[in-house]
């Protein structure tokens, strides 16, 4: 009898160990490869980061991977290298999209961790919008146009999916029946318009350069609780370049994107020693410290031009956004899966009290019980996993100047007018005939 308690407990240990194994990632630490992005220091934040690739994601989290590296490859000004990790990033997800049904039995039994991380909406639809931004920096501007348009449709197309998801779910899990998603405010983005804009202008297409310009007013109008800011000042300007000038855009971007925490709920039942626990993942903003922008243009003769930036898009309110469409949906499985484990964990203890009165001994009831109360307590987490280096806002301003070569400036200041950080890029070609965009980031 003691050879097979023994056995159990071991049994036991490895089992707890298993489980913990597969919920080990959300501890992950990515402190030291922020610090560097605090800097500045894009390289070595990128270098860190593949260099500890095997601790910091799972097997499940190759999207993850993906997005972050092509963030950290943009800021570094590692265009093309960039476009290949969201390339990357971007036909997993649309594989896992129709995996997620089939994966999401397993997550019943654990927990969100052992599905593949297929990425949130915001992140999908941005990395269409880095690709654009890429292709400009490339000079490839029909790509940066494609990339557009890719941005539009899957806009465009998340309704569809979610109610295709939701379709799939009823289908294999009737508890679905009867429920709904939230429905999404955000359905057009001033972002996207802005850059389009820029890019009709460039082609000489003013025409329809107009149209988004008109969209994002739409932005401003009818998504109020996603822009509750003044349009910014220069966008007239962009339209109306005097003849024999040039047009320079500056757009930067500032602090780190939100990030998930888990919030833990617990319920008990005195009489029948029933204890819940619902652990849910919410969305918060991580705080920039960038209140304003300044640029500066000087020409070679020792002329200086100046500009503020006025805040264009905030990132964090559209993350939430678009993750408030899901967030009852995981509620809902967190409860299920929850009640589920609870209920088997009261089962086991009460077999495992009757056990200890009869006999008074530890038994195999008492271990099973033990094992199924730590399990429960390690397994039932809120699956955080996110992207860590999406931006967290864009300003925009432009300059308009005669054709020429400049030394561009971008300061970011706090509320007090401290500087935080600056960016400075020599020898910037200014044509009357091209579309002139310098771009900067401060993750502070």
């Amino acid at each position: 009898m003691k050879k097979v308690f023994r056995f159990l407990s071991v049994a036991a240990l490895l089992v707890v160990a298993g489980i913990f194994s597969v919920t080990s990632c959300a501890s992950a630490d990515f402190r030291t490869i922020e610090e560097a992005s605090y800097y500045g220091d894009y390289y070595g934040a990128l270098n860190h980061l593949e260099n500890s690739r095997d601790y910091l994601y799972s097997d499940k989290d190759t999207v993850l991977y993906s997005l972050d590296t092509g963030m950290l490859d943009h800021y570094a000004g590692e265009w093309q290298e960039s476009n290949s990790r969201f390339s990357e990033a971007e036909q997993q997800i649309d594989k896992l999209y129709t995996k997620s049904i089939s994966q999401s039995v397993s997550s019943f039994f654990v927990n969100d961790y052992v599905i593949d991380y297929a990425g949130e909406d915001y992140e999908d639809i941005y990395t269409n919008l880095f690709m654009a931004l890429n292709y400009i920096h490339l000079g490839q501007t029909e790509d940066a146009f494609v990339e557009i348009r890719r941005f539009d449709s899957k806009l465009r197309d998340l309704e569809n999916r979610y109610n295709q998801l939701l379709q799939d779910g009823m289908n294999s899990a009737p508890v679905y029946d009867g429920y709904t998603f939230e429905e999404s405010q955000f359905h057009n983005s001033a972002l996207a318009r802005y850059i389009s804009m820029l890019l009709y202008r460039a082609k000489g297409d003013i025409s329809s350069a107009s149209i988004d310009r008109r969209y994002i007013r739409n932005a401003f109008i009818s998504q109020r609780q996603l822009y509750p800011f003044s349009e910014p000042a220069s966008l007239d300007e962009e339209l109306f370049v005097p003849s024999g000038m040039a047009r320079l855009n500056v757009l930067a971007f500032a602090g780190l994107g939100p990030e998930k925490v888990a919030e833990d709920l617990r319920l008990f039942d005195r009489s029948s020693r029933y204890m819940l626990k619902i652990s849910l993942p919410e969305i918060r903003a991580r705080n920039s410290s960038v209140s304003y922008i300044q640029v500066t243009a000087k020409d070679k003769y020792g002329r200086t031009y100046y500009t503020n930036l006025d805040l264009l898009e905030n990132i964090d309110l559209i993350a939430e956004d678009t993750f408030a469409r899901k967030q009852g949906l995981i509620y809902l499985k967190s409860v299920l899966r929850s009640g589920t484990k609870a209920l088997t964990n009261s089962i086991w203890g009460a077999l495992a009290e009757a056990e200890q009165e009869k006999d008074g001994t530890f038994g195999l009831f008492s271990m099973i019980s033990l094992v199924s109360a730590v399990s429960y307590e390690v397994t039932e987490v809120a699956d955080t996993r996110t992207s860590r280096f999406f931006p967290s806002k864009a300003y925009v301003g432009g300059l308009t100047l005669p054709p020429g070569v400049y030394d561009v400036s971008v300061v970011y200041k706090n509320p007090y007018g401290k500087t935080l950080d600056s960016w400075q890029c020599s020898d910037v070609a200014v044509r009357s005939d091209s579309l002139n965009l310098v771009e900067a980031i401060c993750s502070k």
